[in-house]
């Protein structure tokens, strides 16, 4: 098998990402920790007028840093195969050609590069390049590839990718068919993301509104609000209202995600 590539495509860094989690780094922790204290320290002082409930909310920041992992994995996943699917799009022009798999891997990587920069399959293909330089099949490099993302169209192409390999079947009219169906799948996820991407920008609309009309009232009417802080009849009507919000987001947010996996 010869194979020609240059030395840029070689593996770097030698770090091997686990896309089944998503860990925070110390940027990330200080940007959605201040944004979770923002958030609680004005809830608190609009439905309670008190720092108490700060301090009593800080125990949801375990839930809220969760939640926000889970984003940004999602996220993470999303833009993986979106490039993965480019990806398999470029191999099966390749193989079309004449190519065969591995040198349309490493030649794939210059489309991939030309059209999403140095990104997270760039850094795949220098990982893959790399083990198929010292003979590793290209069934195995897959296989490990679906294992550490545990997504859904690269399980499904490492899975046809080893049968195909096993059979002996015709292996580029194989990828050309799995290409061509993993595409439709991802683009019609995509369209289904930008149809709901305005439906989502009218969920934070909503969501935030209600705020802001109280700091509104707040300010423009001082002293509304009064009657209801520092009693326990206030404090209950208050609780009961920022539940009801709370759930209404967290329901209206729950009918607009769709699972992906």
């Amino acid at each position: 098998m010869a194979l020609s590539c240059d030395r840029n495509c070689i593996l770097k860094g030698g770090v091997i990402t686990d896309y089944r989690f998503y860990k925070l780094n110390l940027r990330e922790y200080i940007a959605y920790g201040c944004m979770y204290i923002t958030a609680t320290s004005v809830i608190s002082f609009l439905f309670y007028n008190s720092i108490i409930p700060v301090v009593l909310l800080l125990p949801g920041c375990i839930i809220y840093y969760r939640f926000v992992r889970n984003s940004l994995k999602k996220r993470r996943d999303n833009v993986l195969t979106l490039q993965f699917k480019d990806f398999l799009v470029s191999v099966s022009s390749l193989l079309s050609t004449g190519y065969s798999l591995e040198n349309a891997i490493v030649e794939s990587r210059k489309e991939i590069l030309s059209i999403h920069g140095d990104c997270l399959m760039i850094r795949e293909l220098d990982r893959m390049i790399s083990q198929l330089l010292i003979h590793i099949p290209t069934e195995e490099i897959f296989k490990n590839f679906s294992l550490r993302t545990d997504i859904d169209e690269i399980k499904t192409f490492s899975q046809i990718l080893s049968i195909a390999k096993q059979s002996g079947g015709d292996l580029i009219h194989i990828i050309f068919s799995t290409s061509s169906s993993i595409s439709s799948r991802v683009n019609i996820r995509t369209e289904i993301n930008t149809t709901l991407s305005g439906k989502k920008f009218e969920l934070y609309i909503m969501a935030i509104m209600p705020v802001i009309i109280m700091i509104y009232v707040s300010f423009t009417q001082p002293g509304f609000f009064t009657p209801m802080y520092h009693n326990l009849v206030g404090i209950i009507i208050m609780t009961i209202c920022l539940v009801m919000y709370i759930l209404a987001v967290v329901i209206a947010y729950k009918i607009l995600s769709i699972e992906d996996r």
